[in-house]
């Protein structure tokens, strides 16, 4: 009995080992599986996008384009001068076509007569005064009887020059261009300009620009193609920056730094005063020049280059420059024909 039972024991403990060698042969099958470890996606580099421009001959013109205004040569400003007081009258208005003497405005200087014949007896008292102190044959009375009816005759002016300061006239045969916004009863400023009259037959035209090299560069009797109503002029240059008059006032030096004056060929055709026209004055021209947009030069620390697509490179080229123009800069010695440019 005990046979037995020791021989089923044994059998028991050999199929314990068989099992565990299964077990250990199967890998741990009876452990959960780890996750298969996924592989990075194959990542497609980004294709470069690069705004070109192909190199190609054309002209090249450096000019000085813009608009211009036609303006009188011959303009009054006109400020009350010797009168202050209030406006009593008015009498023109902006746009009025007036003649030399025309009253402009008026004012009201309350008292200004009896002070103007108060001045008038002084003067006649004082010339009285000295007629009698010659009779005494005192030079020192004589001498103040002499200063005394200076100084009356001074009076006496300024009292007539205030008297007719009073009436502004107009100067000039031409147009009333402005008129300071006044009313009746206003007090005015002495030497602000009130009023501006222009001569119509007598203009020029002009054109003020931003300073530029261009700019520096007309000269006095370059020729100007002007466009007026629909018509071809031509013009001259009769005034530029670099030929203005020297000036004390800051405003019109400021003007005259930017600003050119042409003269209209006789055409039989007479501008109105404040209209415009373009005008254009050719510097240089050149025909059969590479241009390319000034964009595409870059600089750096006195070099000079552009960047071009070669093939899939990128390469940088020295270029040397020529003349700068509205539509772009020429390329003397660099690029060639069919270059791809790359702007930026």
């Amino acid at each position: 009995m005990n046979e037995w039972s020791d021989r089923r024991n044994v059998n028991k403990a050999m199929l314990l080992c068989i099992a565990c060698l299964l077990l250990f042969l199967s890998g741990c099958t009876l452990l959960p599986k780890e996750e298969e470890v996924l592989k990075p996606p194959l990542l497609v580099p980004k294709q470069e996008s690069y705004n070109l421009l192909e190199v190609k001959r054309g002209s090249a013109v450096k000019q000085v384009k813009g608009t211009g205004t036609f303006e009188s040569t011959n303009t009054v400003y006109q400020a009350f001068e010797g009168a202050a007081g209030k406006i009593a009258i008015i009498s023109a208005k902006v746009g009025d076509v007036v003649r030399r003497g025309d009253p402009l405005m008026e004012l009201n200087t309350e008292g200004l007569e009896i002070v103007l014949l108060e001045r008038e007896r002084d003067f006649e008292l004082a010339k009285l005064a000295l007629e009698q102190s010659k009779e005494t044959r005192d030079p020192q009375m004589m001498k103040i009887r002499l200063l005394e009816l200076d100084i009356a005759r001074k009076k006496l002016d300024e009292a007539r020059k205030q008297q007719e300061g009073k009436a502004m006239v107009a100067q000039i045969d031409g147009i009333v261009t402005f008129m300071e916004e006044v009313e009746i009863g206003d007090t005015i400023e002495l030497g602000k300009v009130y009023v501006v009259i222009a001569d119509p037959a007598q203009i020029r035209l002009a054109y003020s620009g931003a300073p530029s090299a261009e700019l520096e560069e007309v000269e006095v009797g370059m020729e100007a193609e002007i466009a007026y109503g629909g018509q071809t002029l031509h013009g001259i240059v009769t005034q530029c920056p670099s030929s203005a008059p020297e000036t004390d006032d800051e405003q019109l030096a400021e003007k005259y730094a930017r600003t050119i004056y042409f003269e209209l060929a006789d055409t039989g055709i007479k501008p109105e005063l404040h209209t415009t026209a373009d005008i254009v004055i050719i510097l240089l021209e050149k025909e059969n020049v590479i241009l390319i947009p000034r964009s595409a030069v870059l600089t750096l620390i006195g070099r000079n280059y552009v960047k071009i697509l070669d093939g899939d490179s990128v390469k940088e080229i020295d270029v040397e420059l020529g003349i700068n123009t509205l539509s772009g800069v020429e390329i003397i010695e660099g690029l060639e024909e069919g270059q791809m440019v790359i702007l930026q």
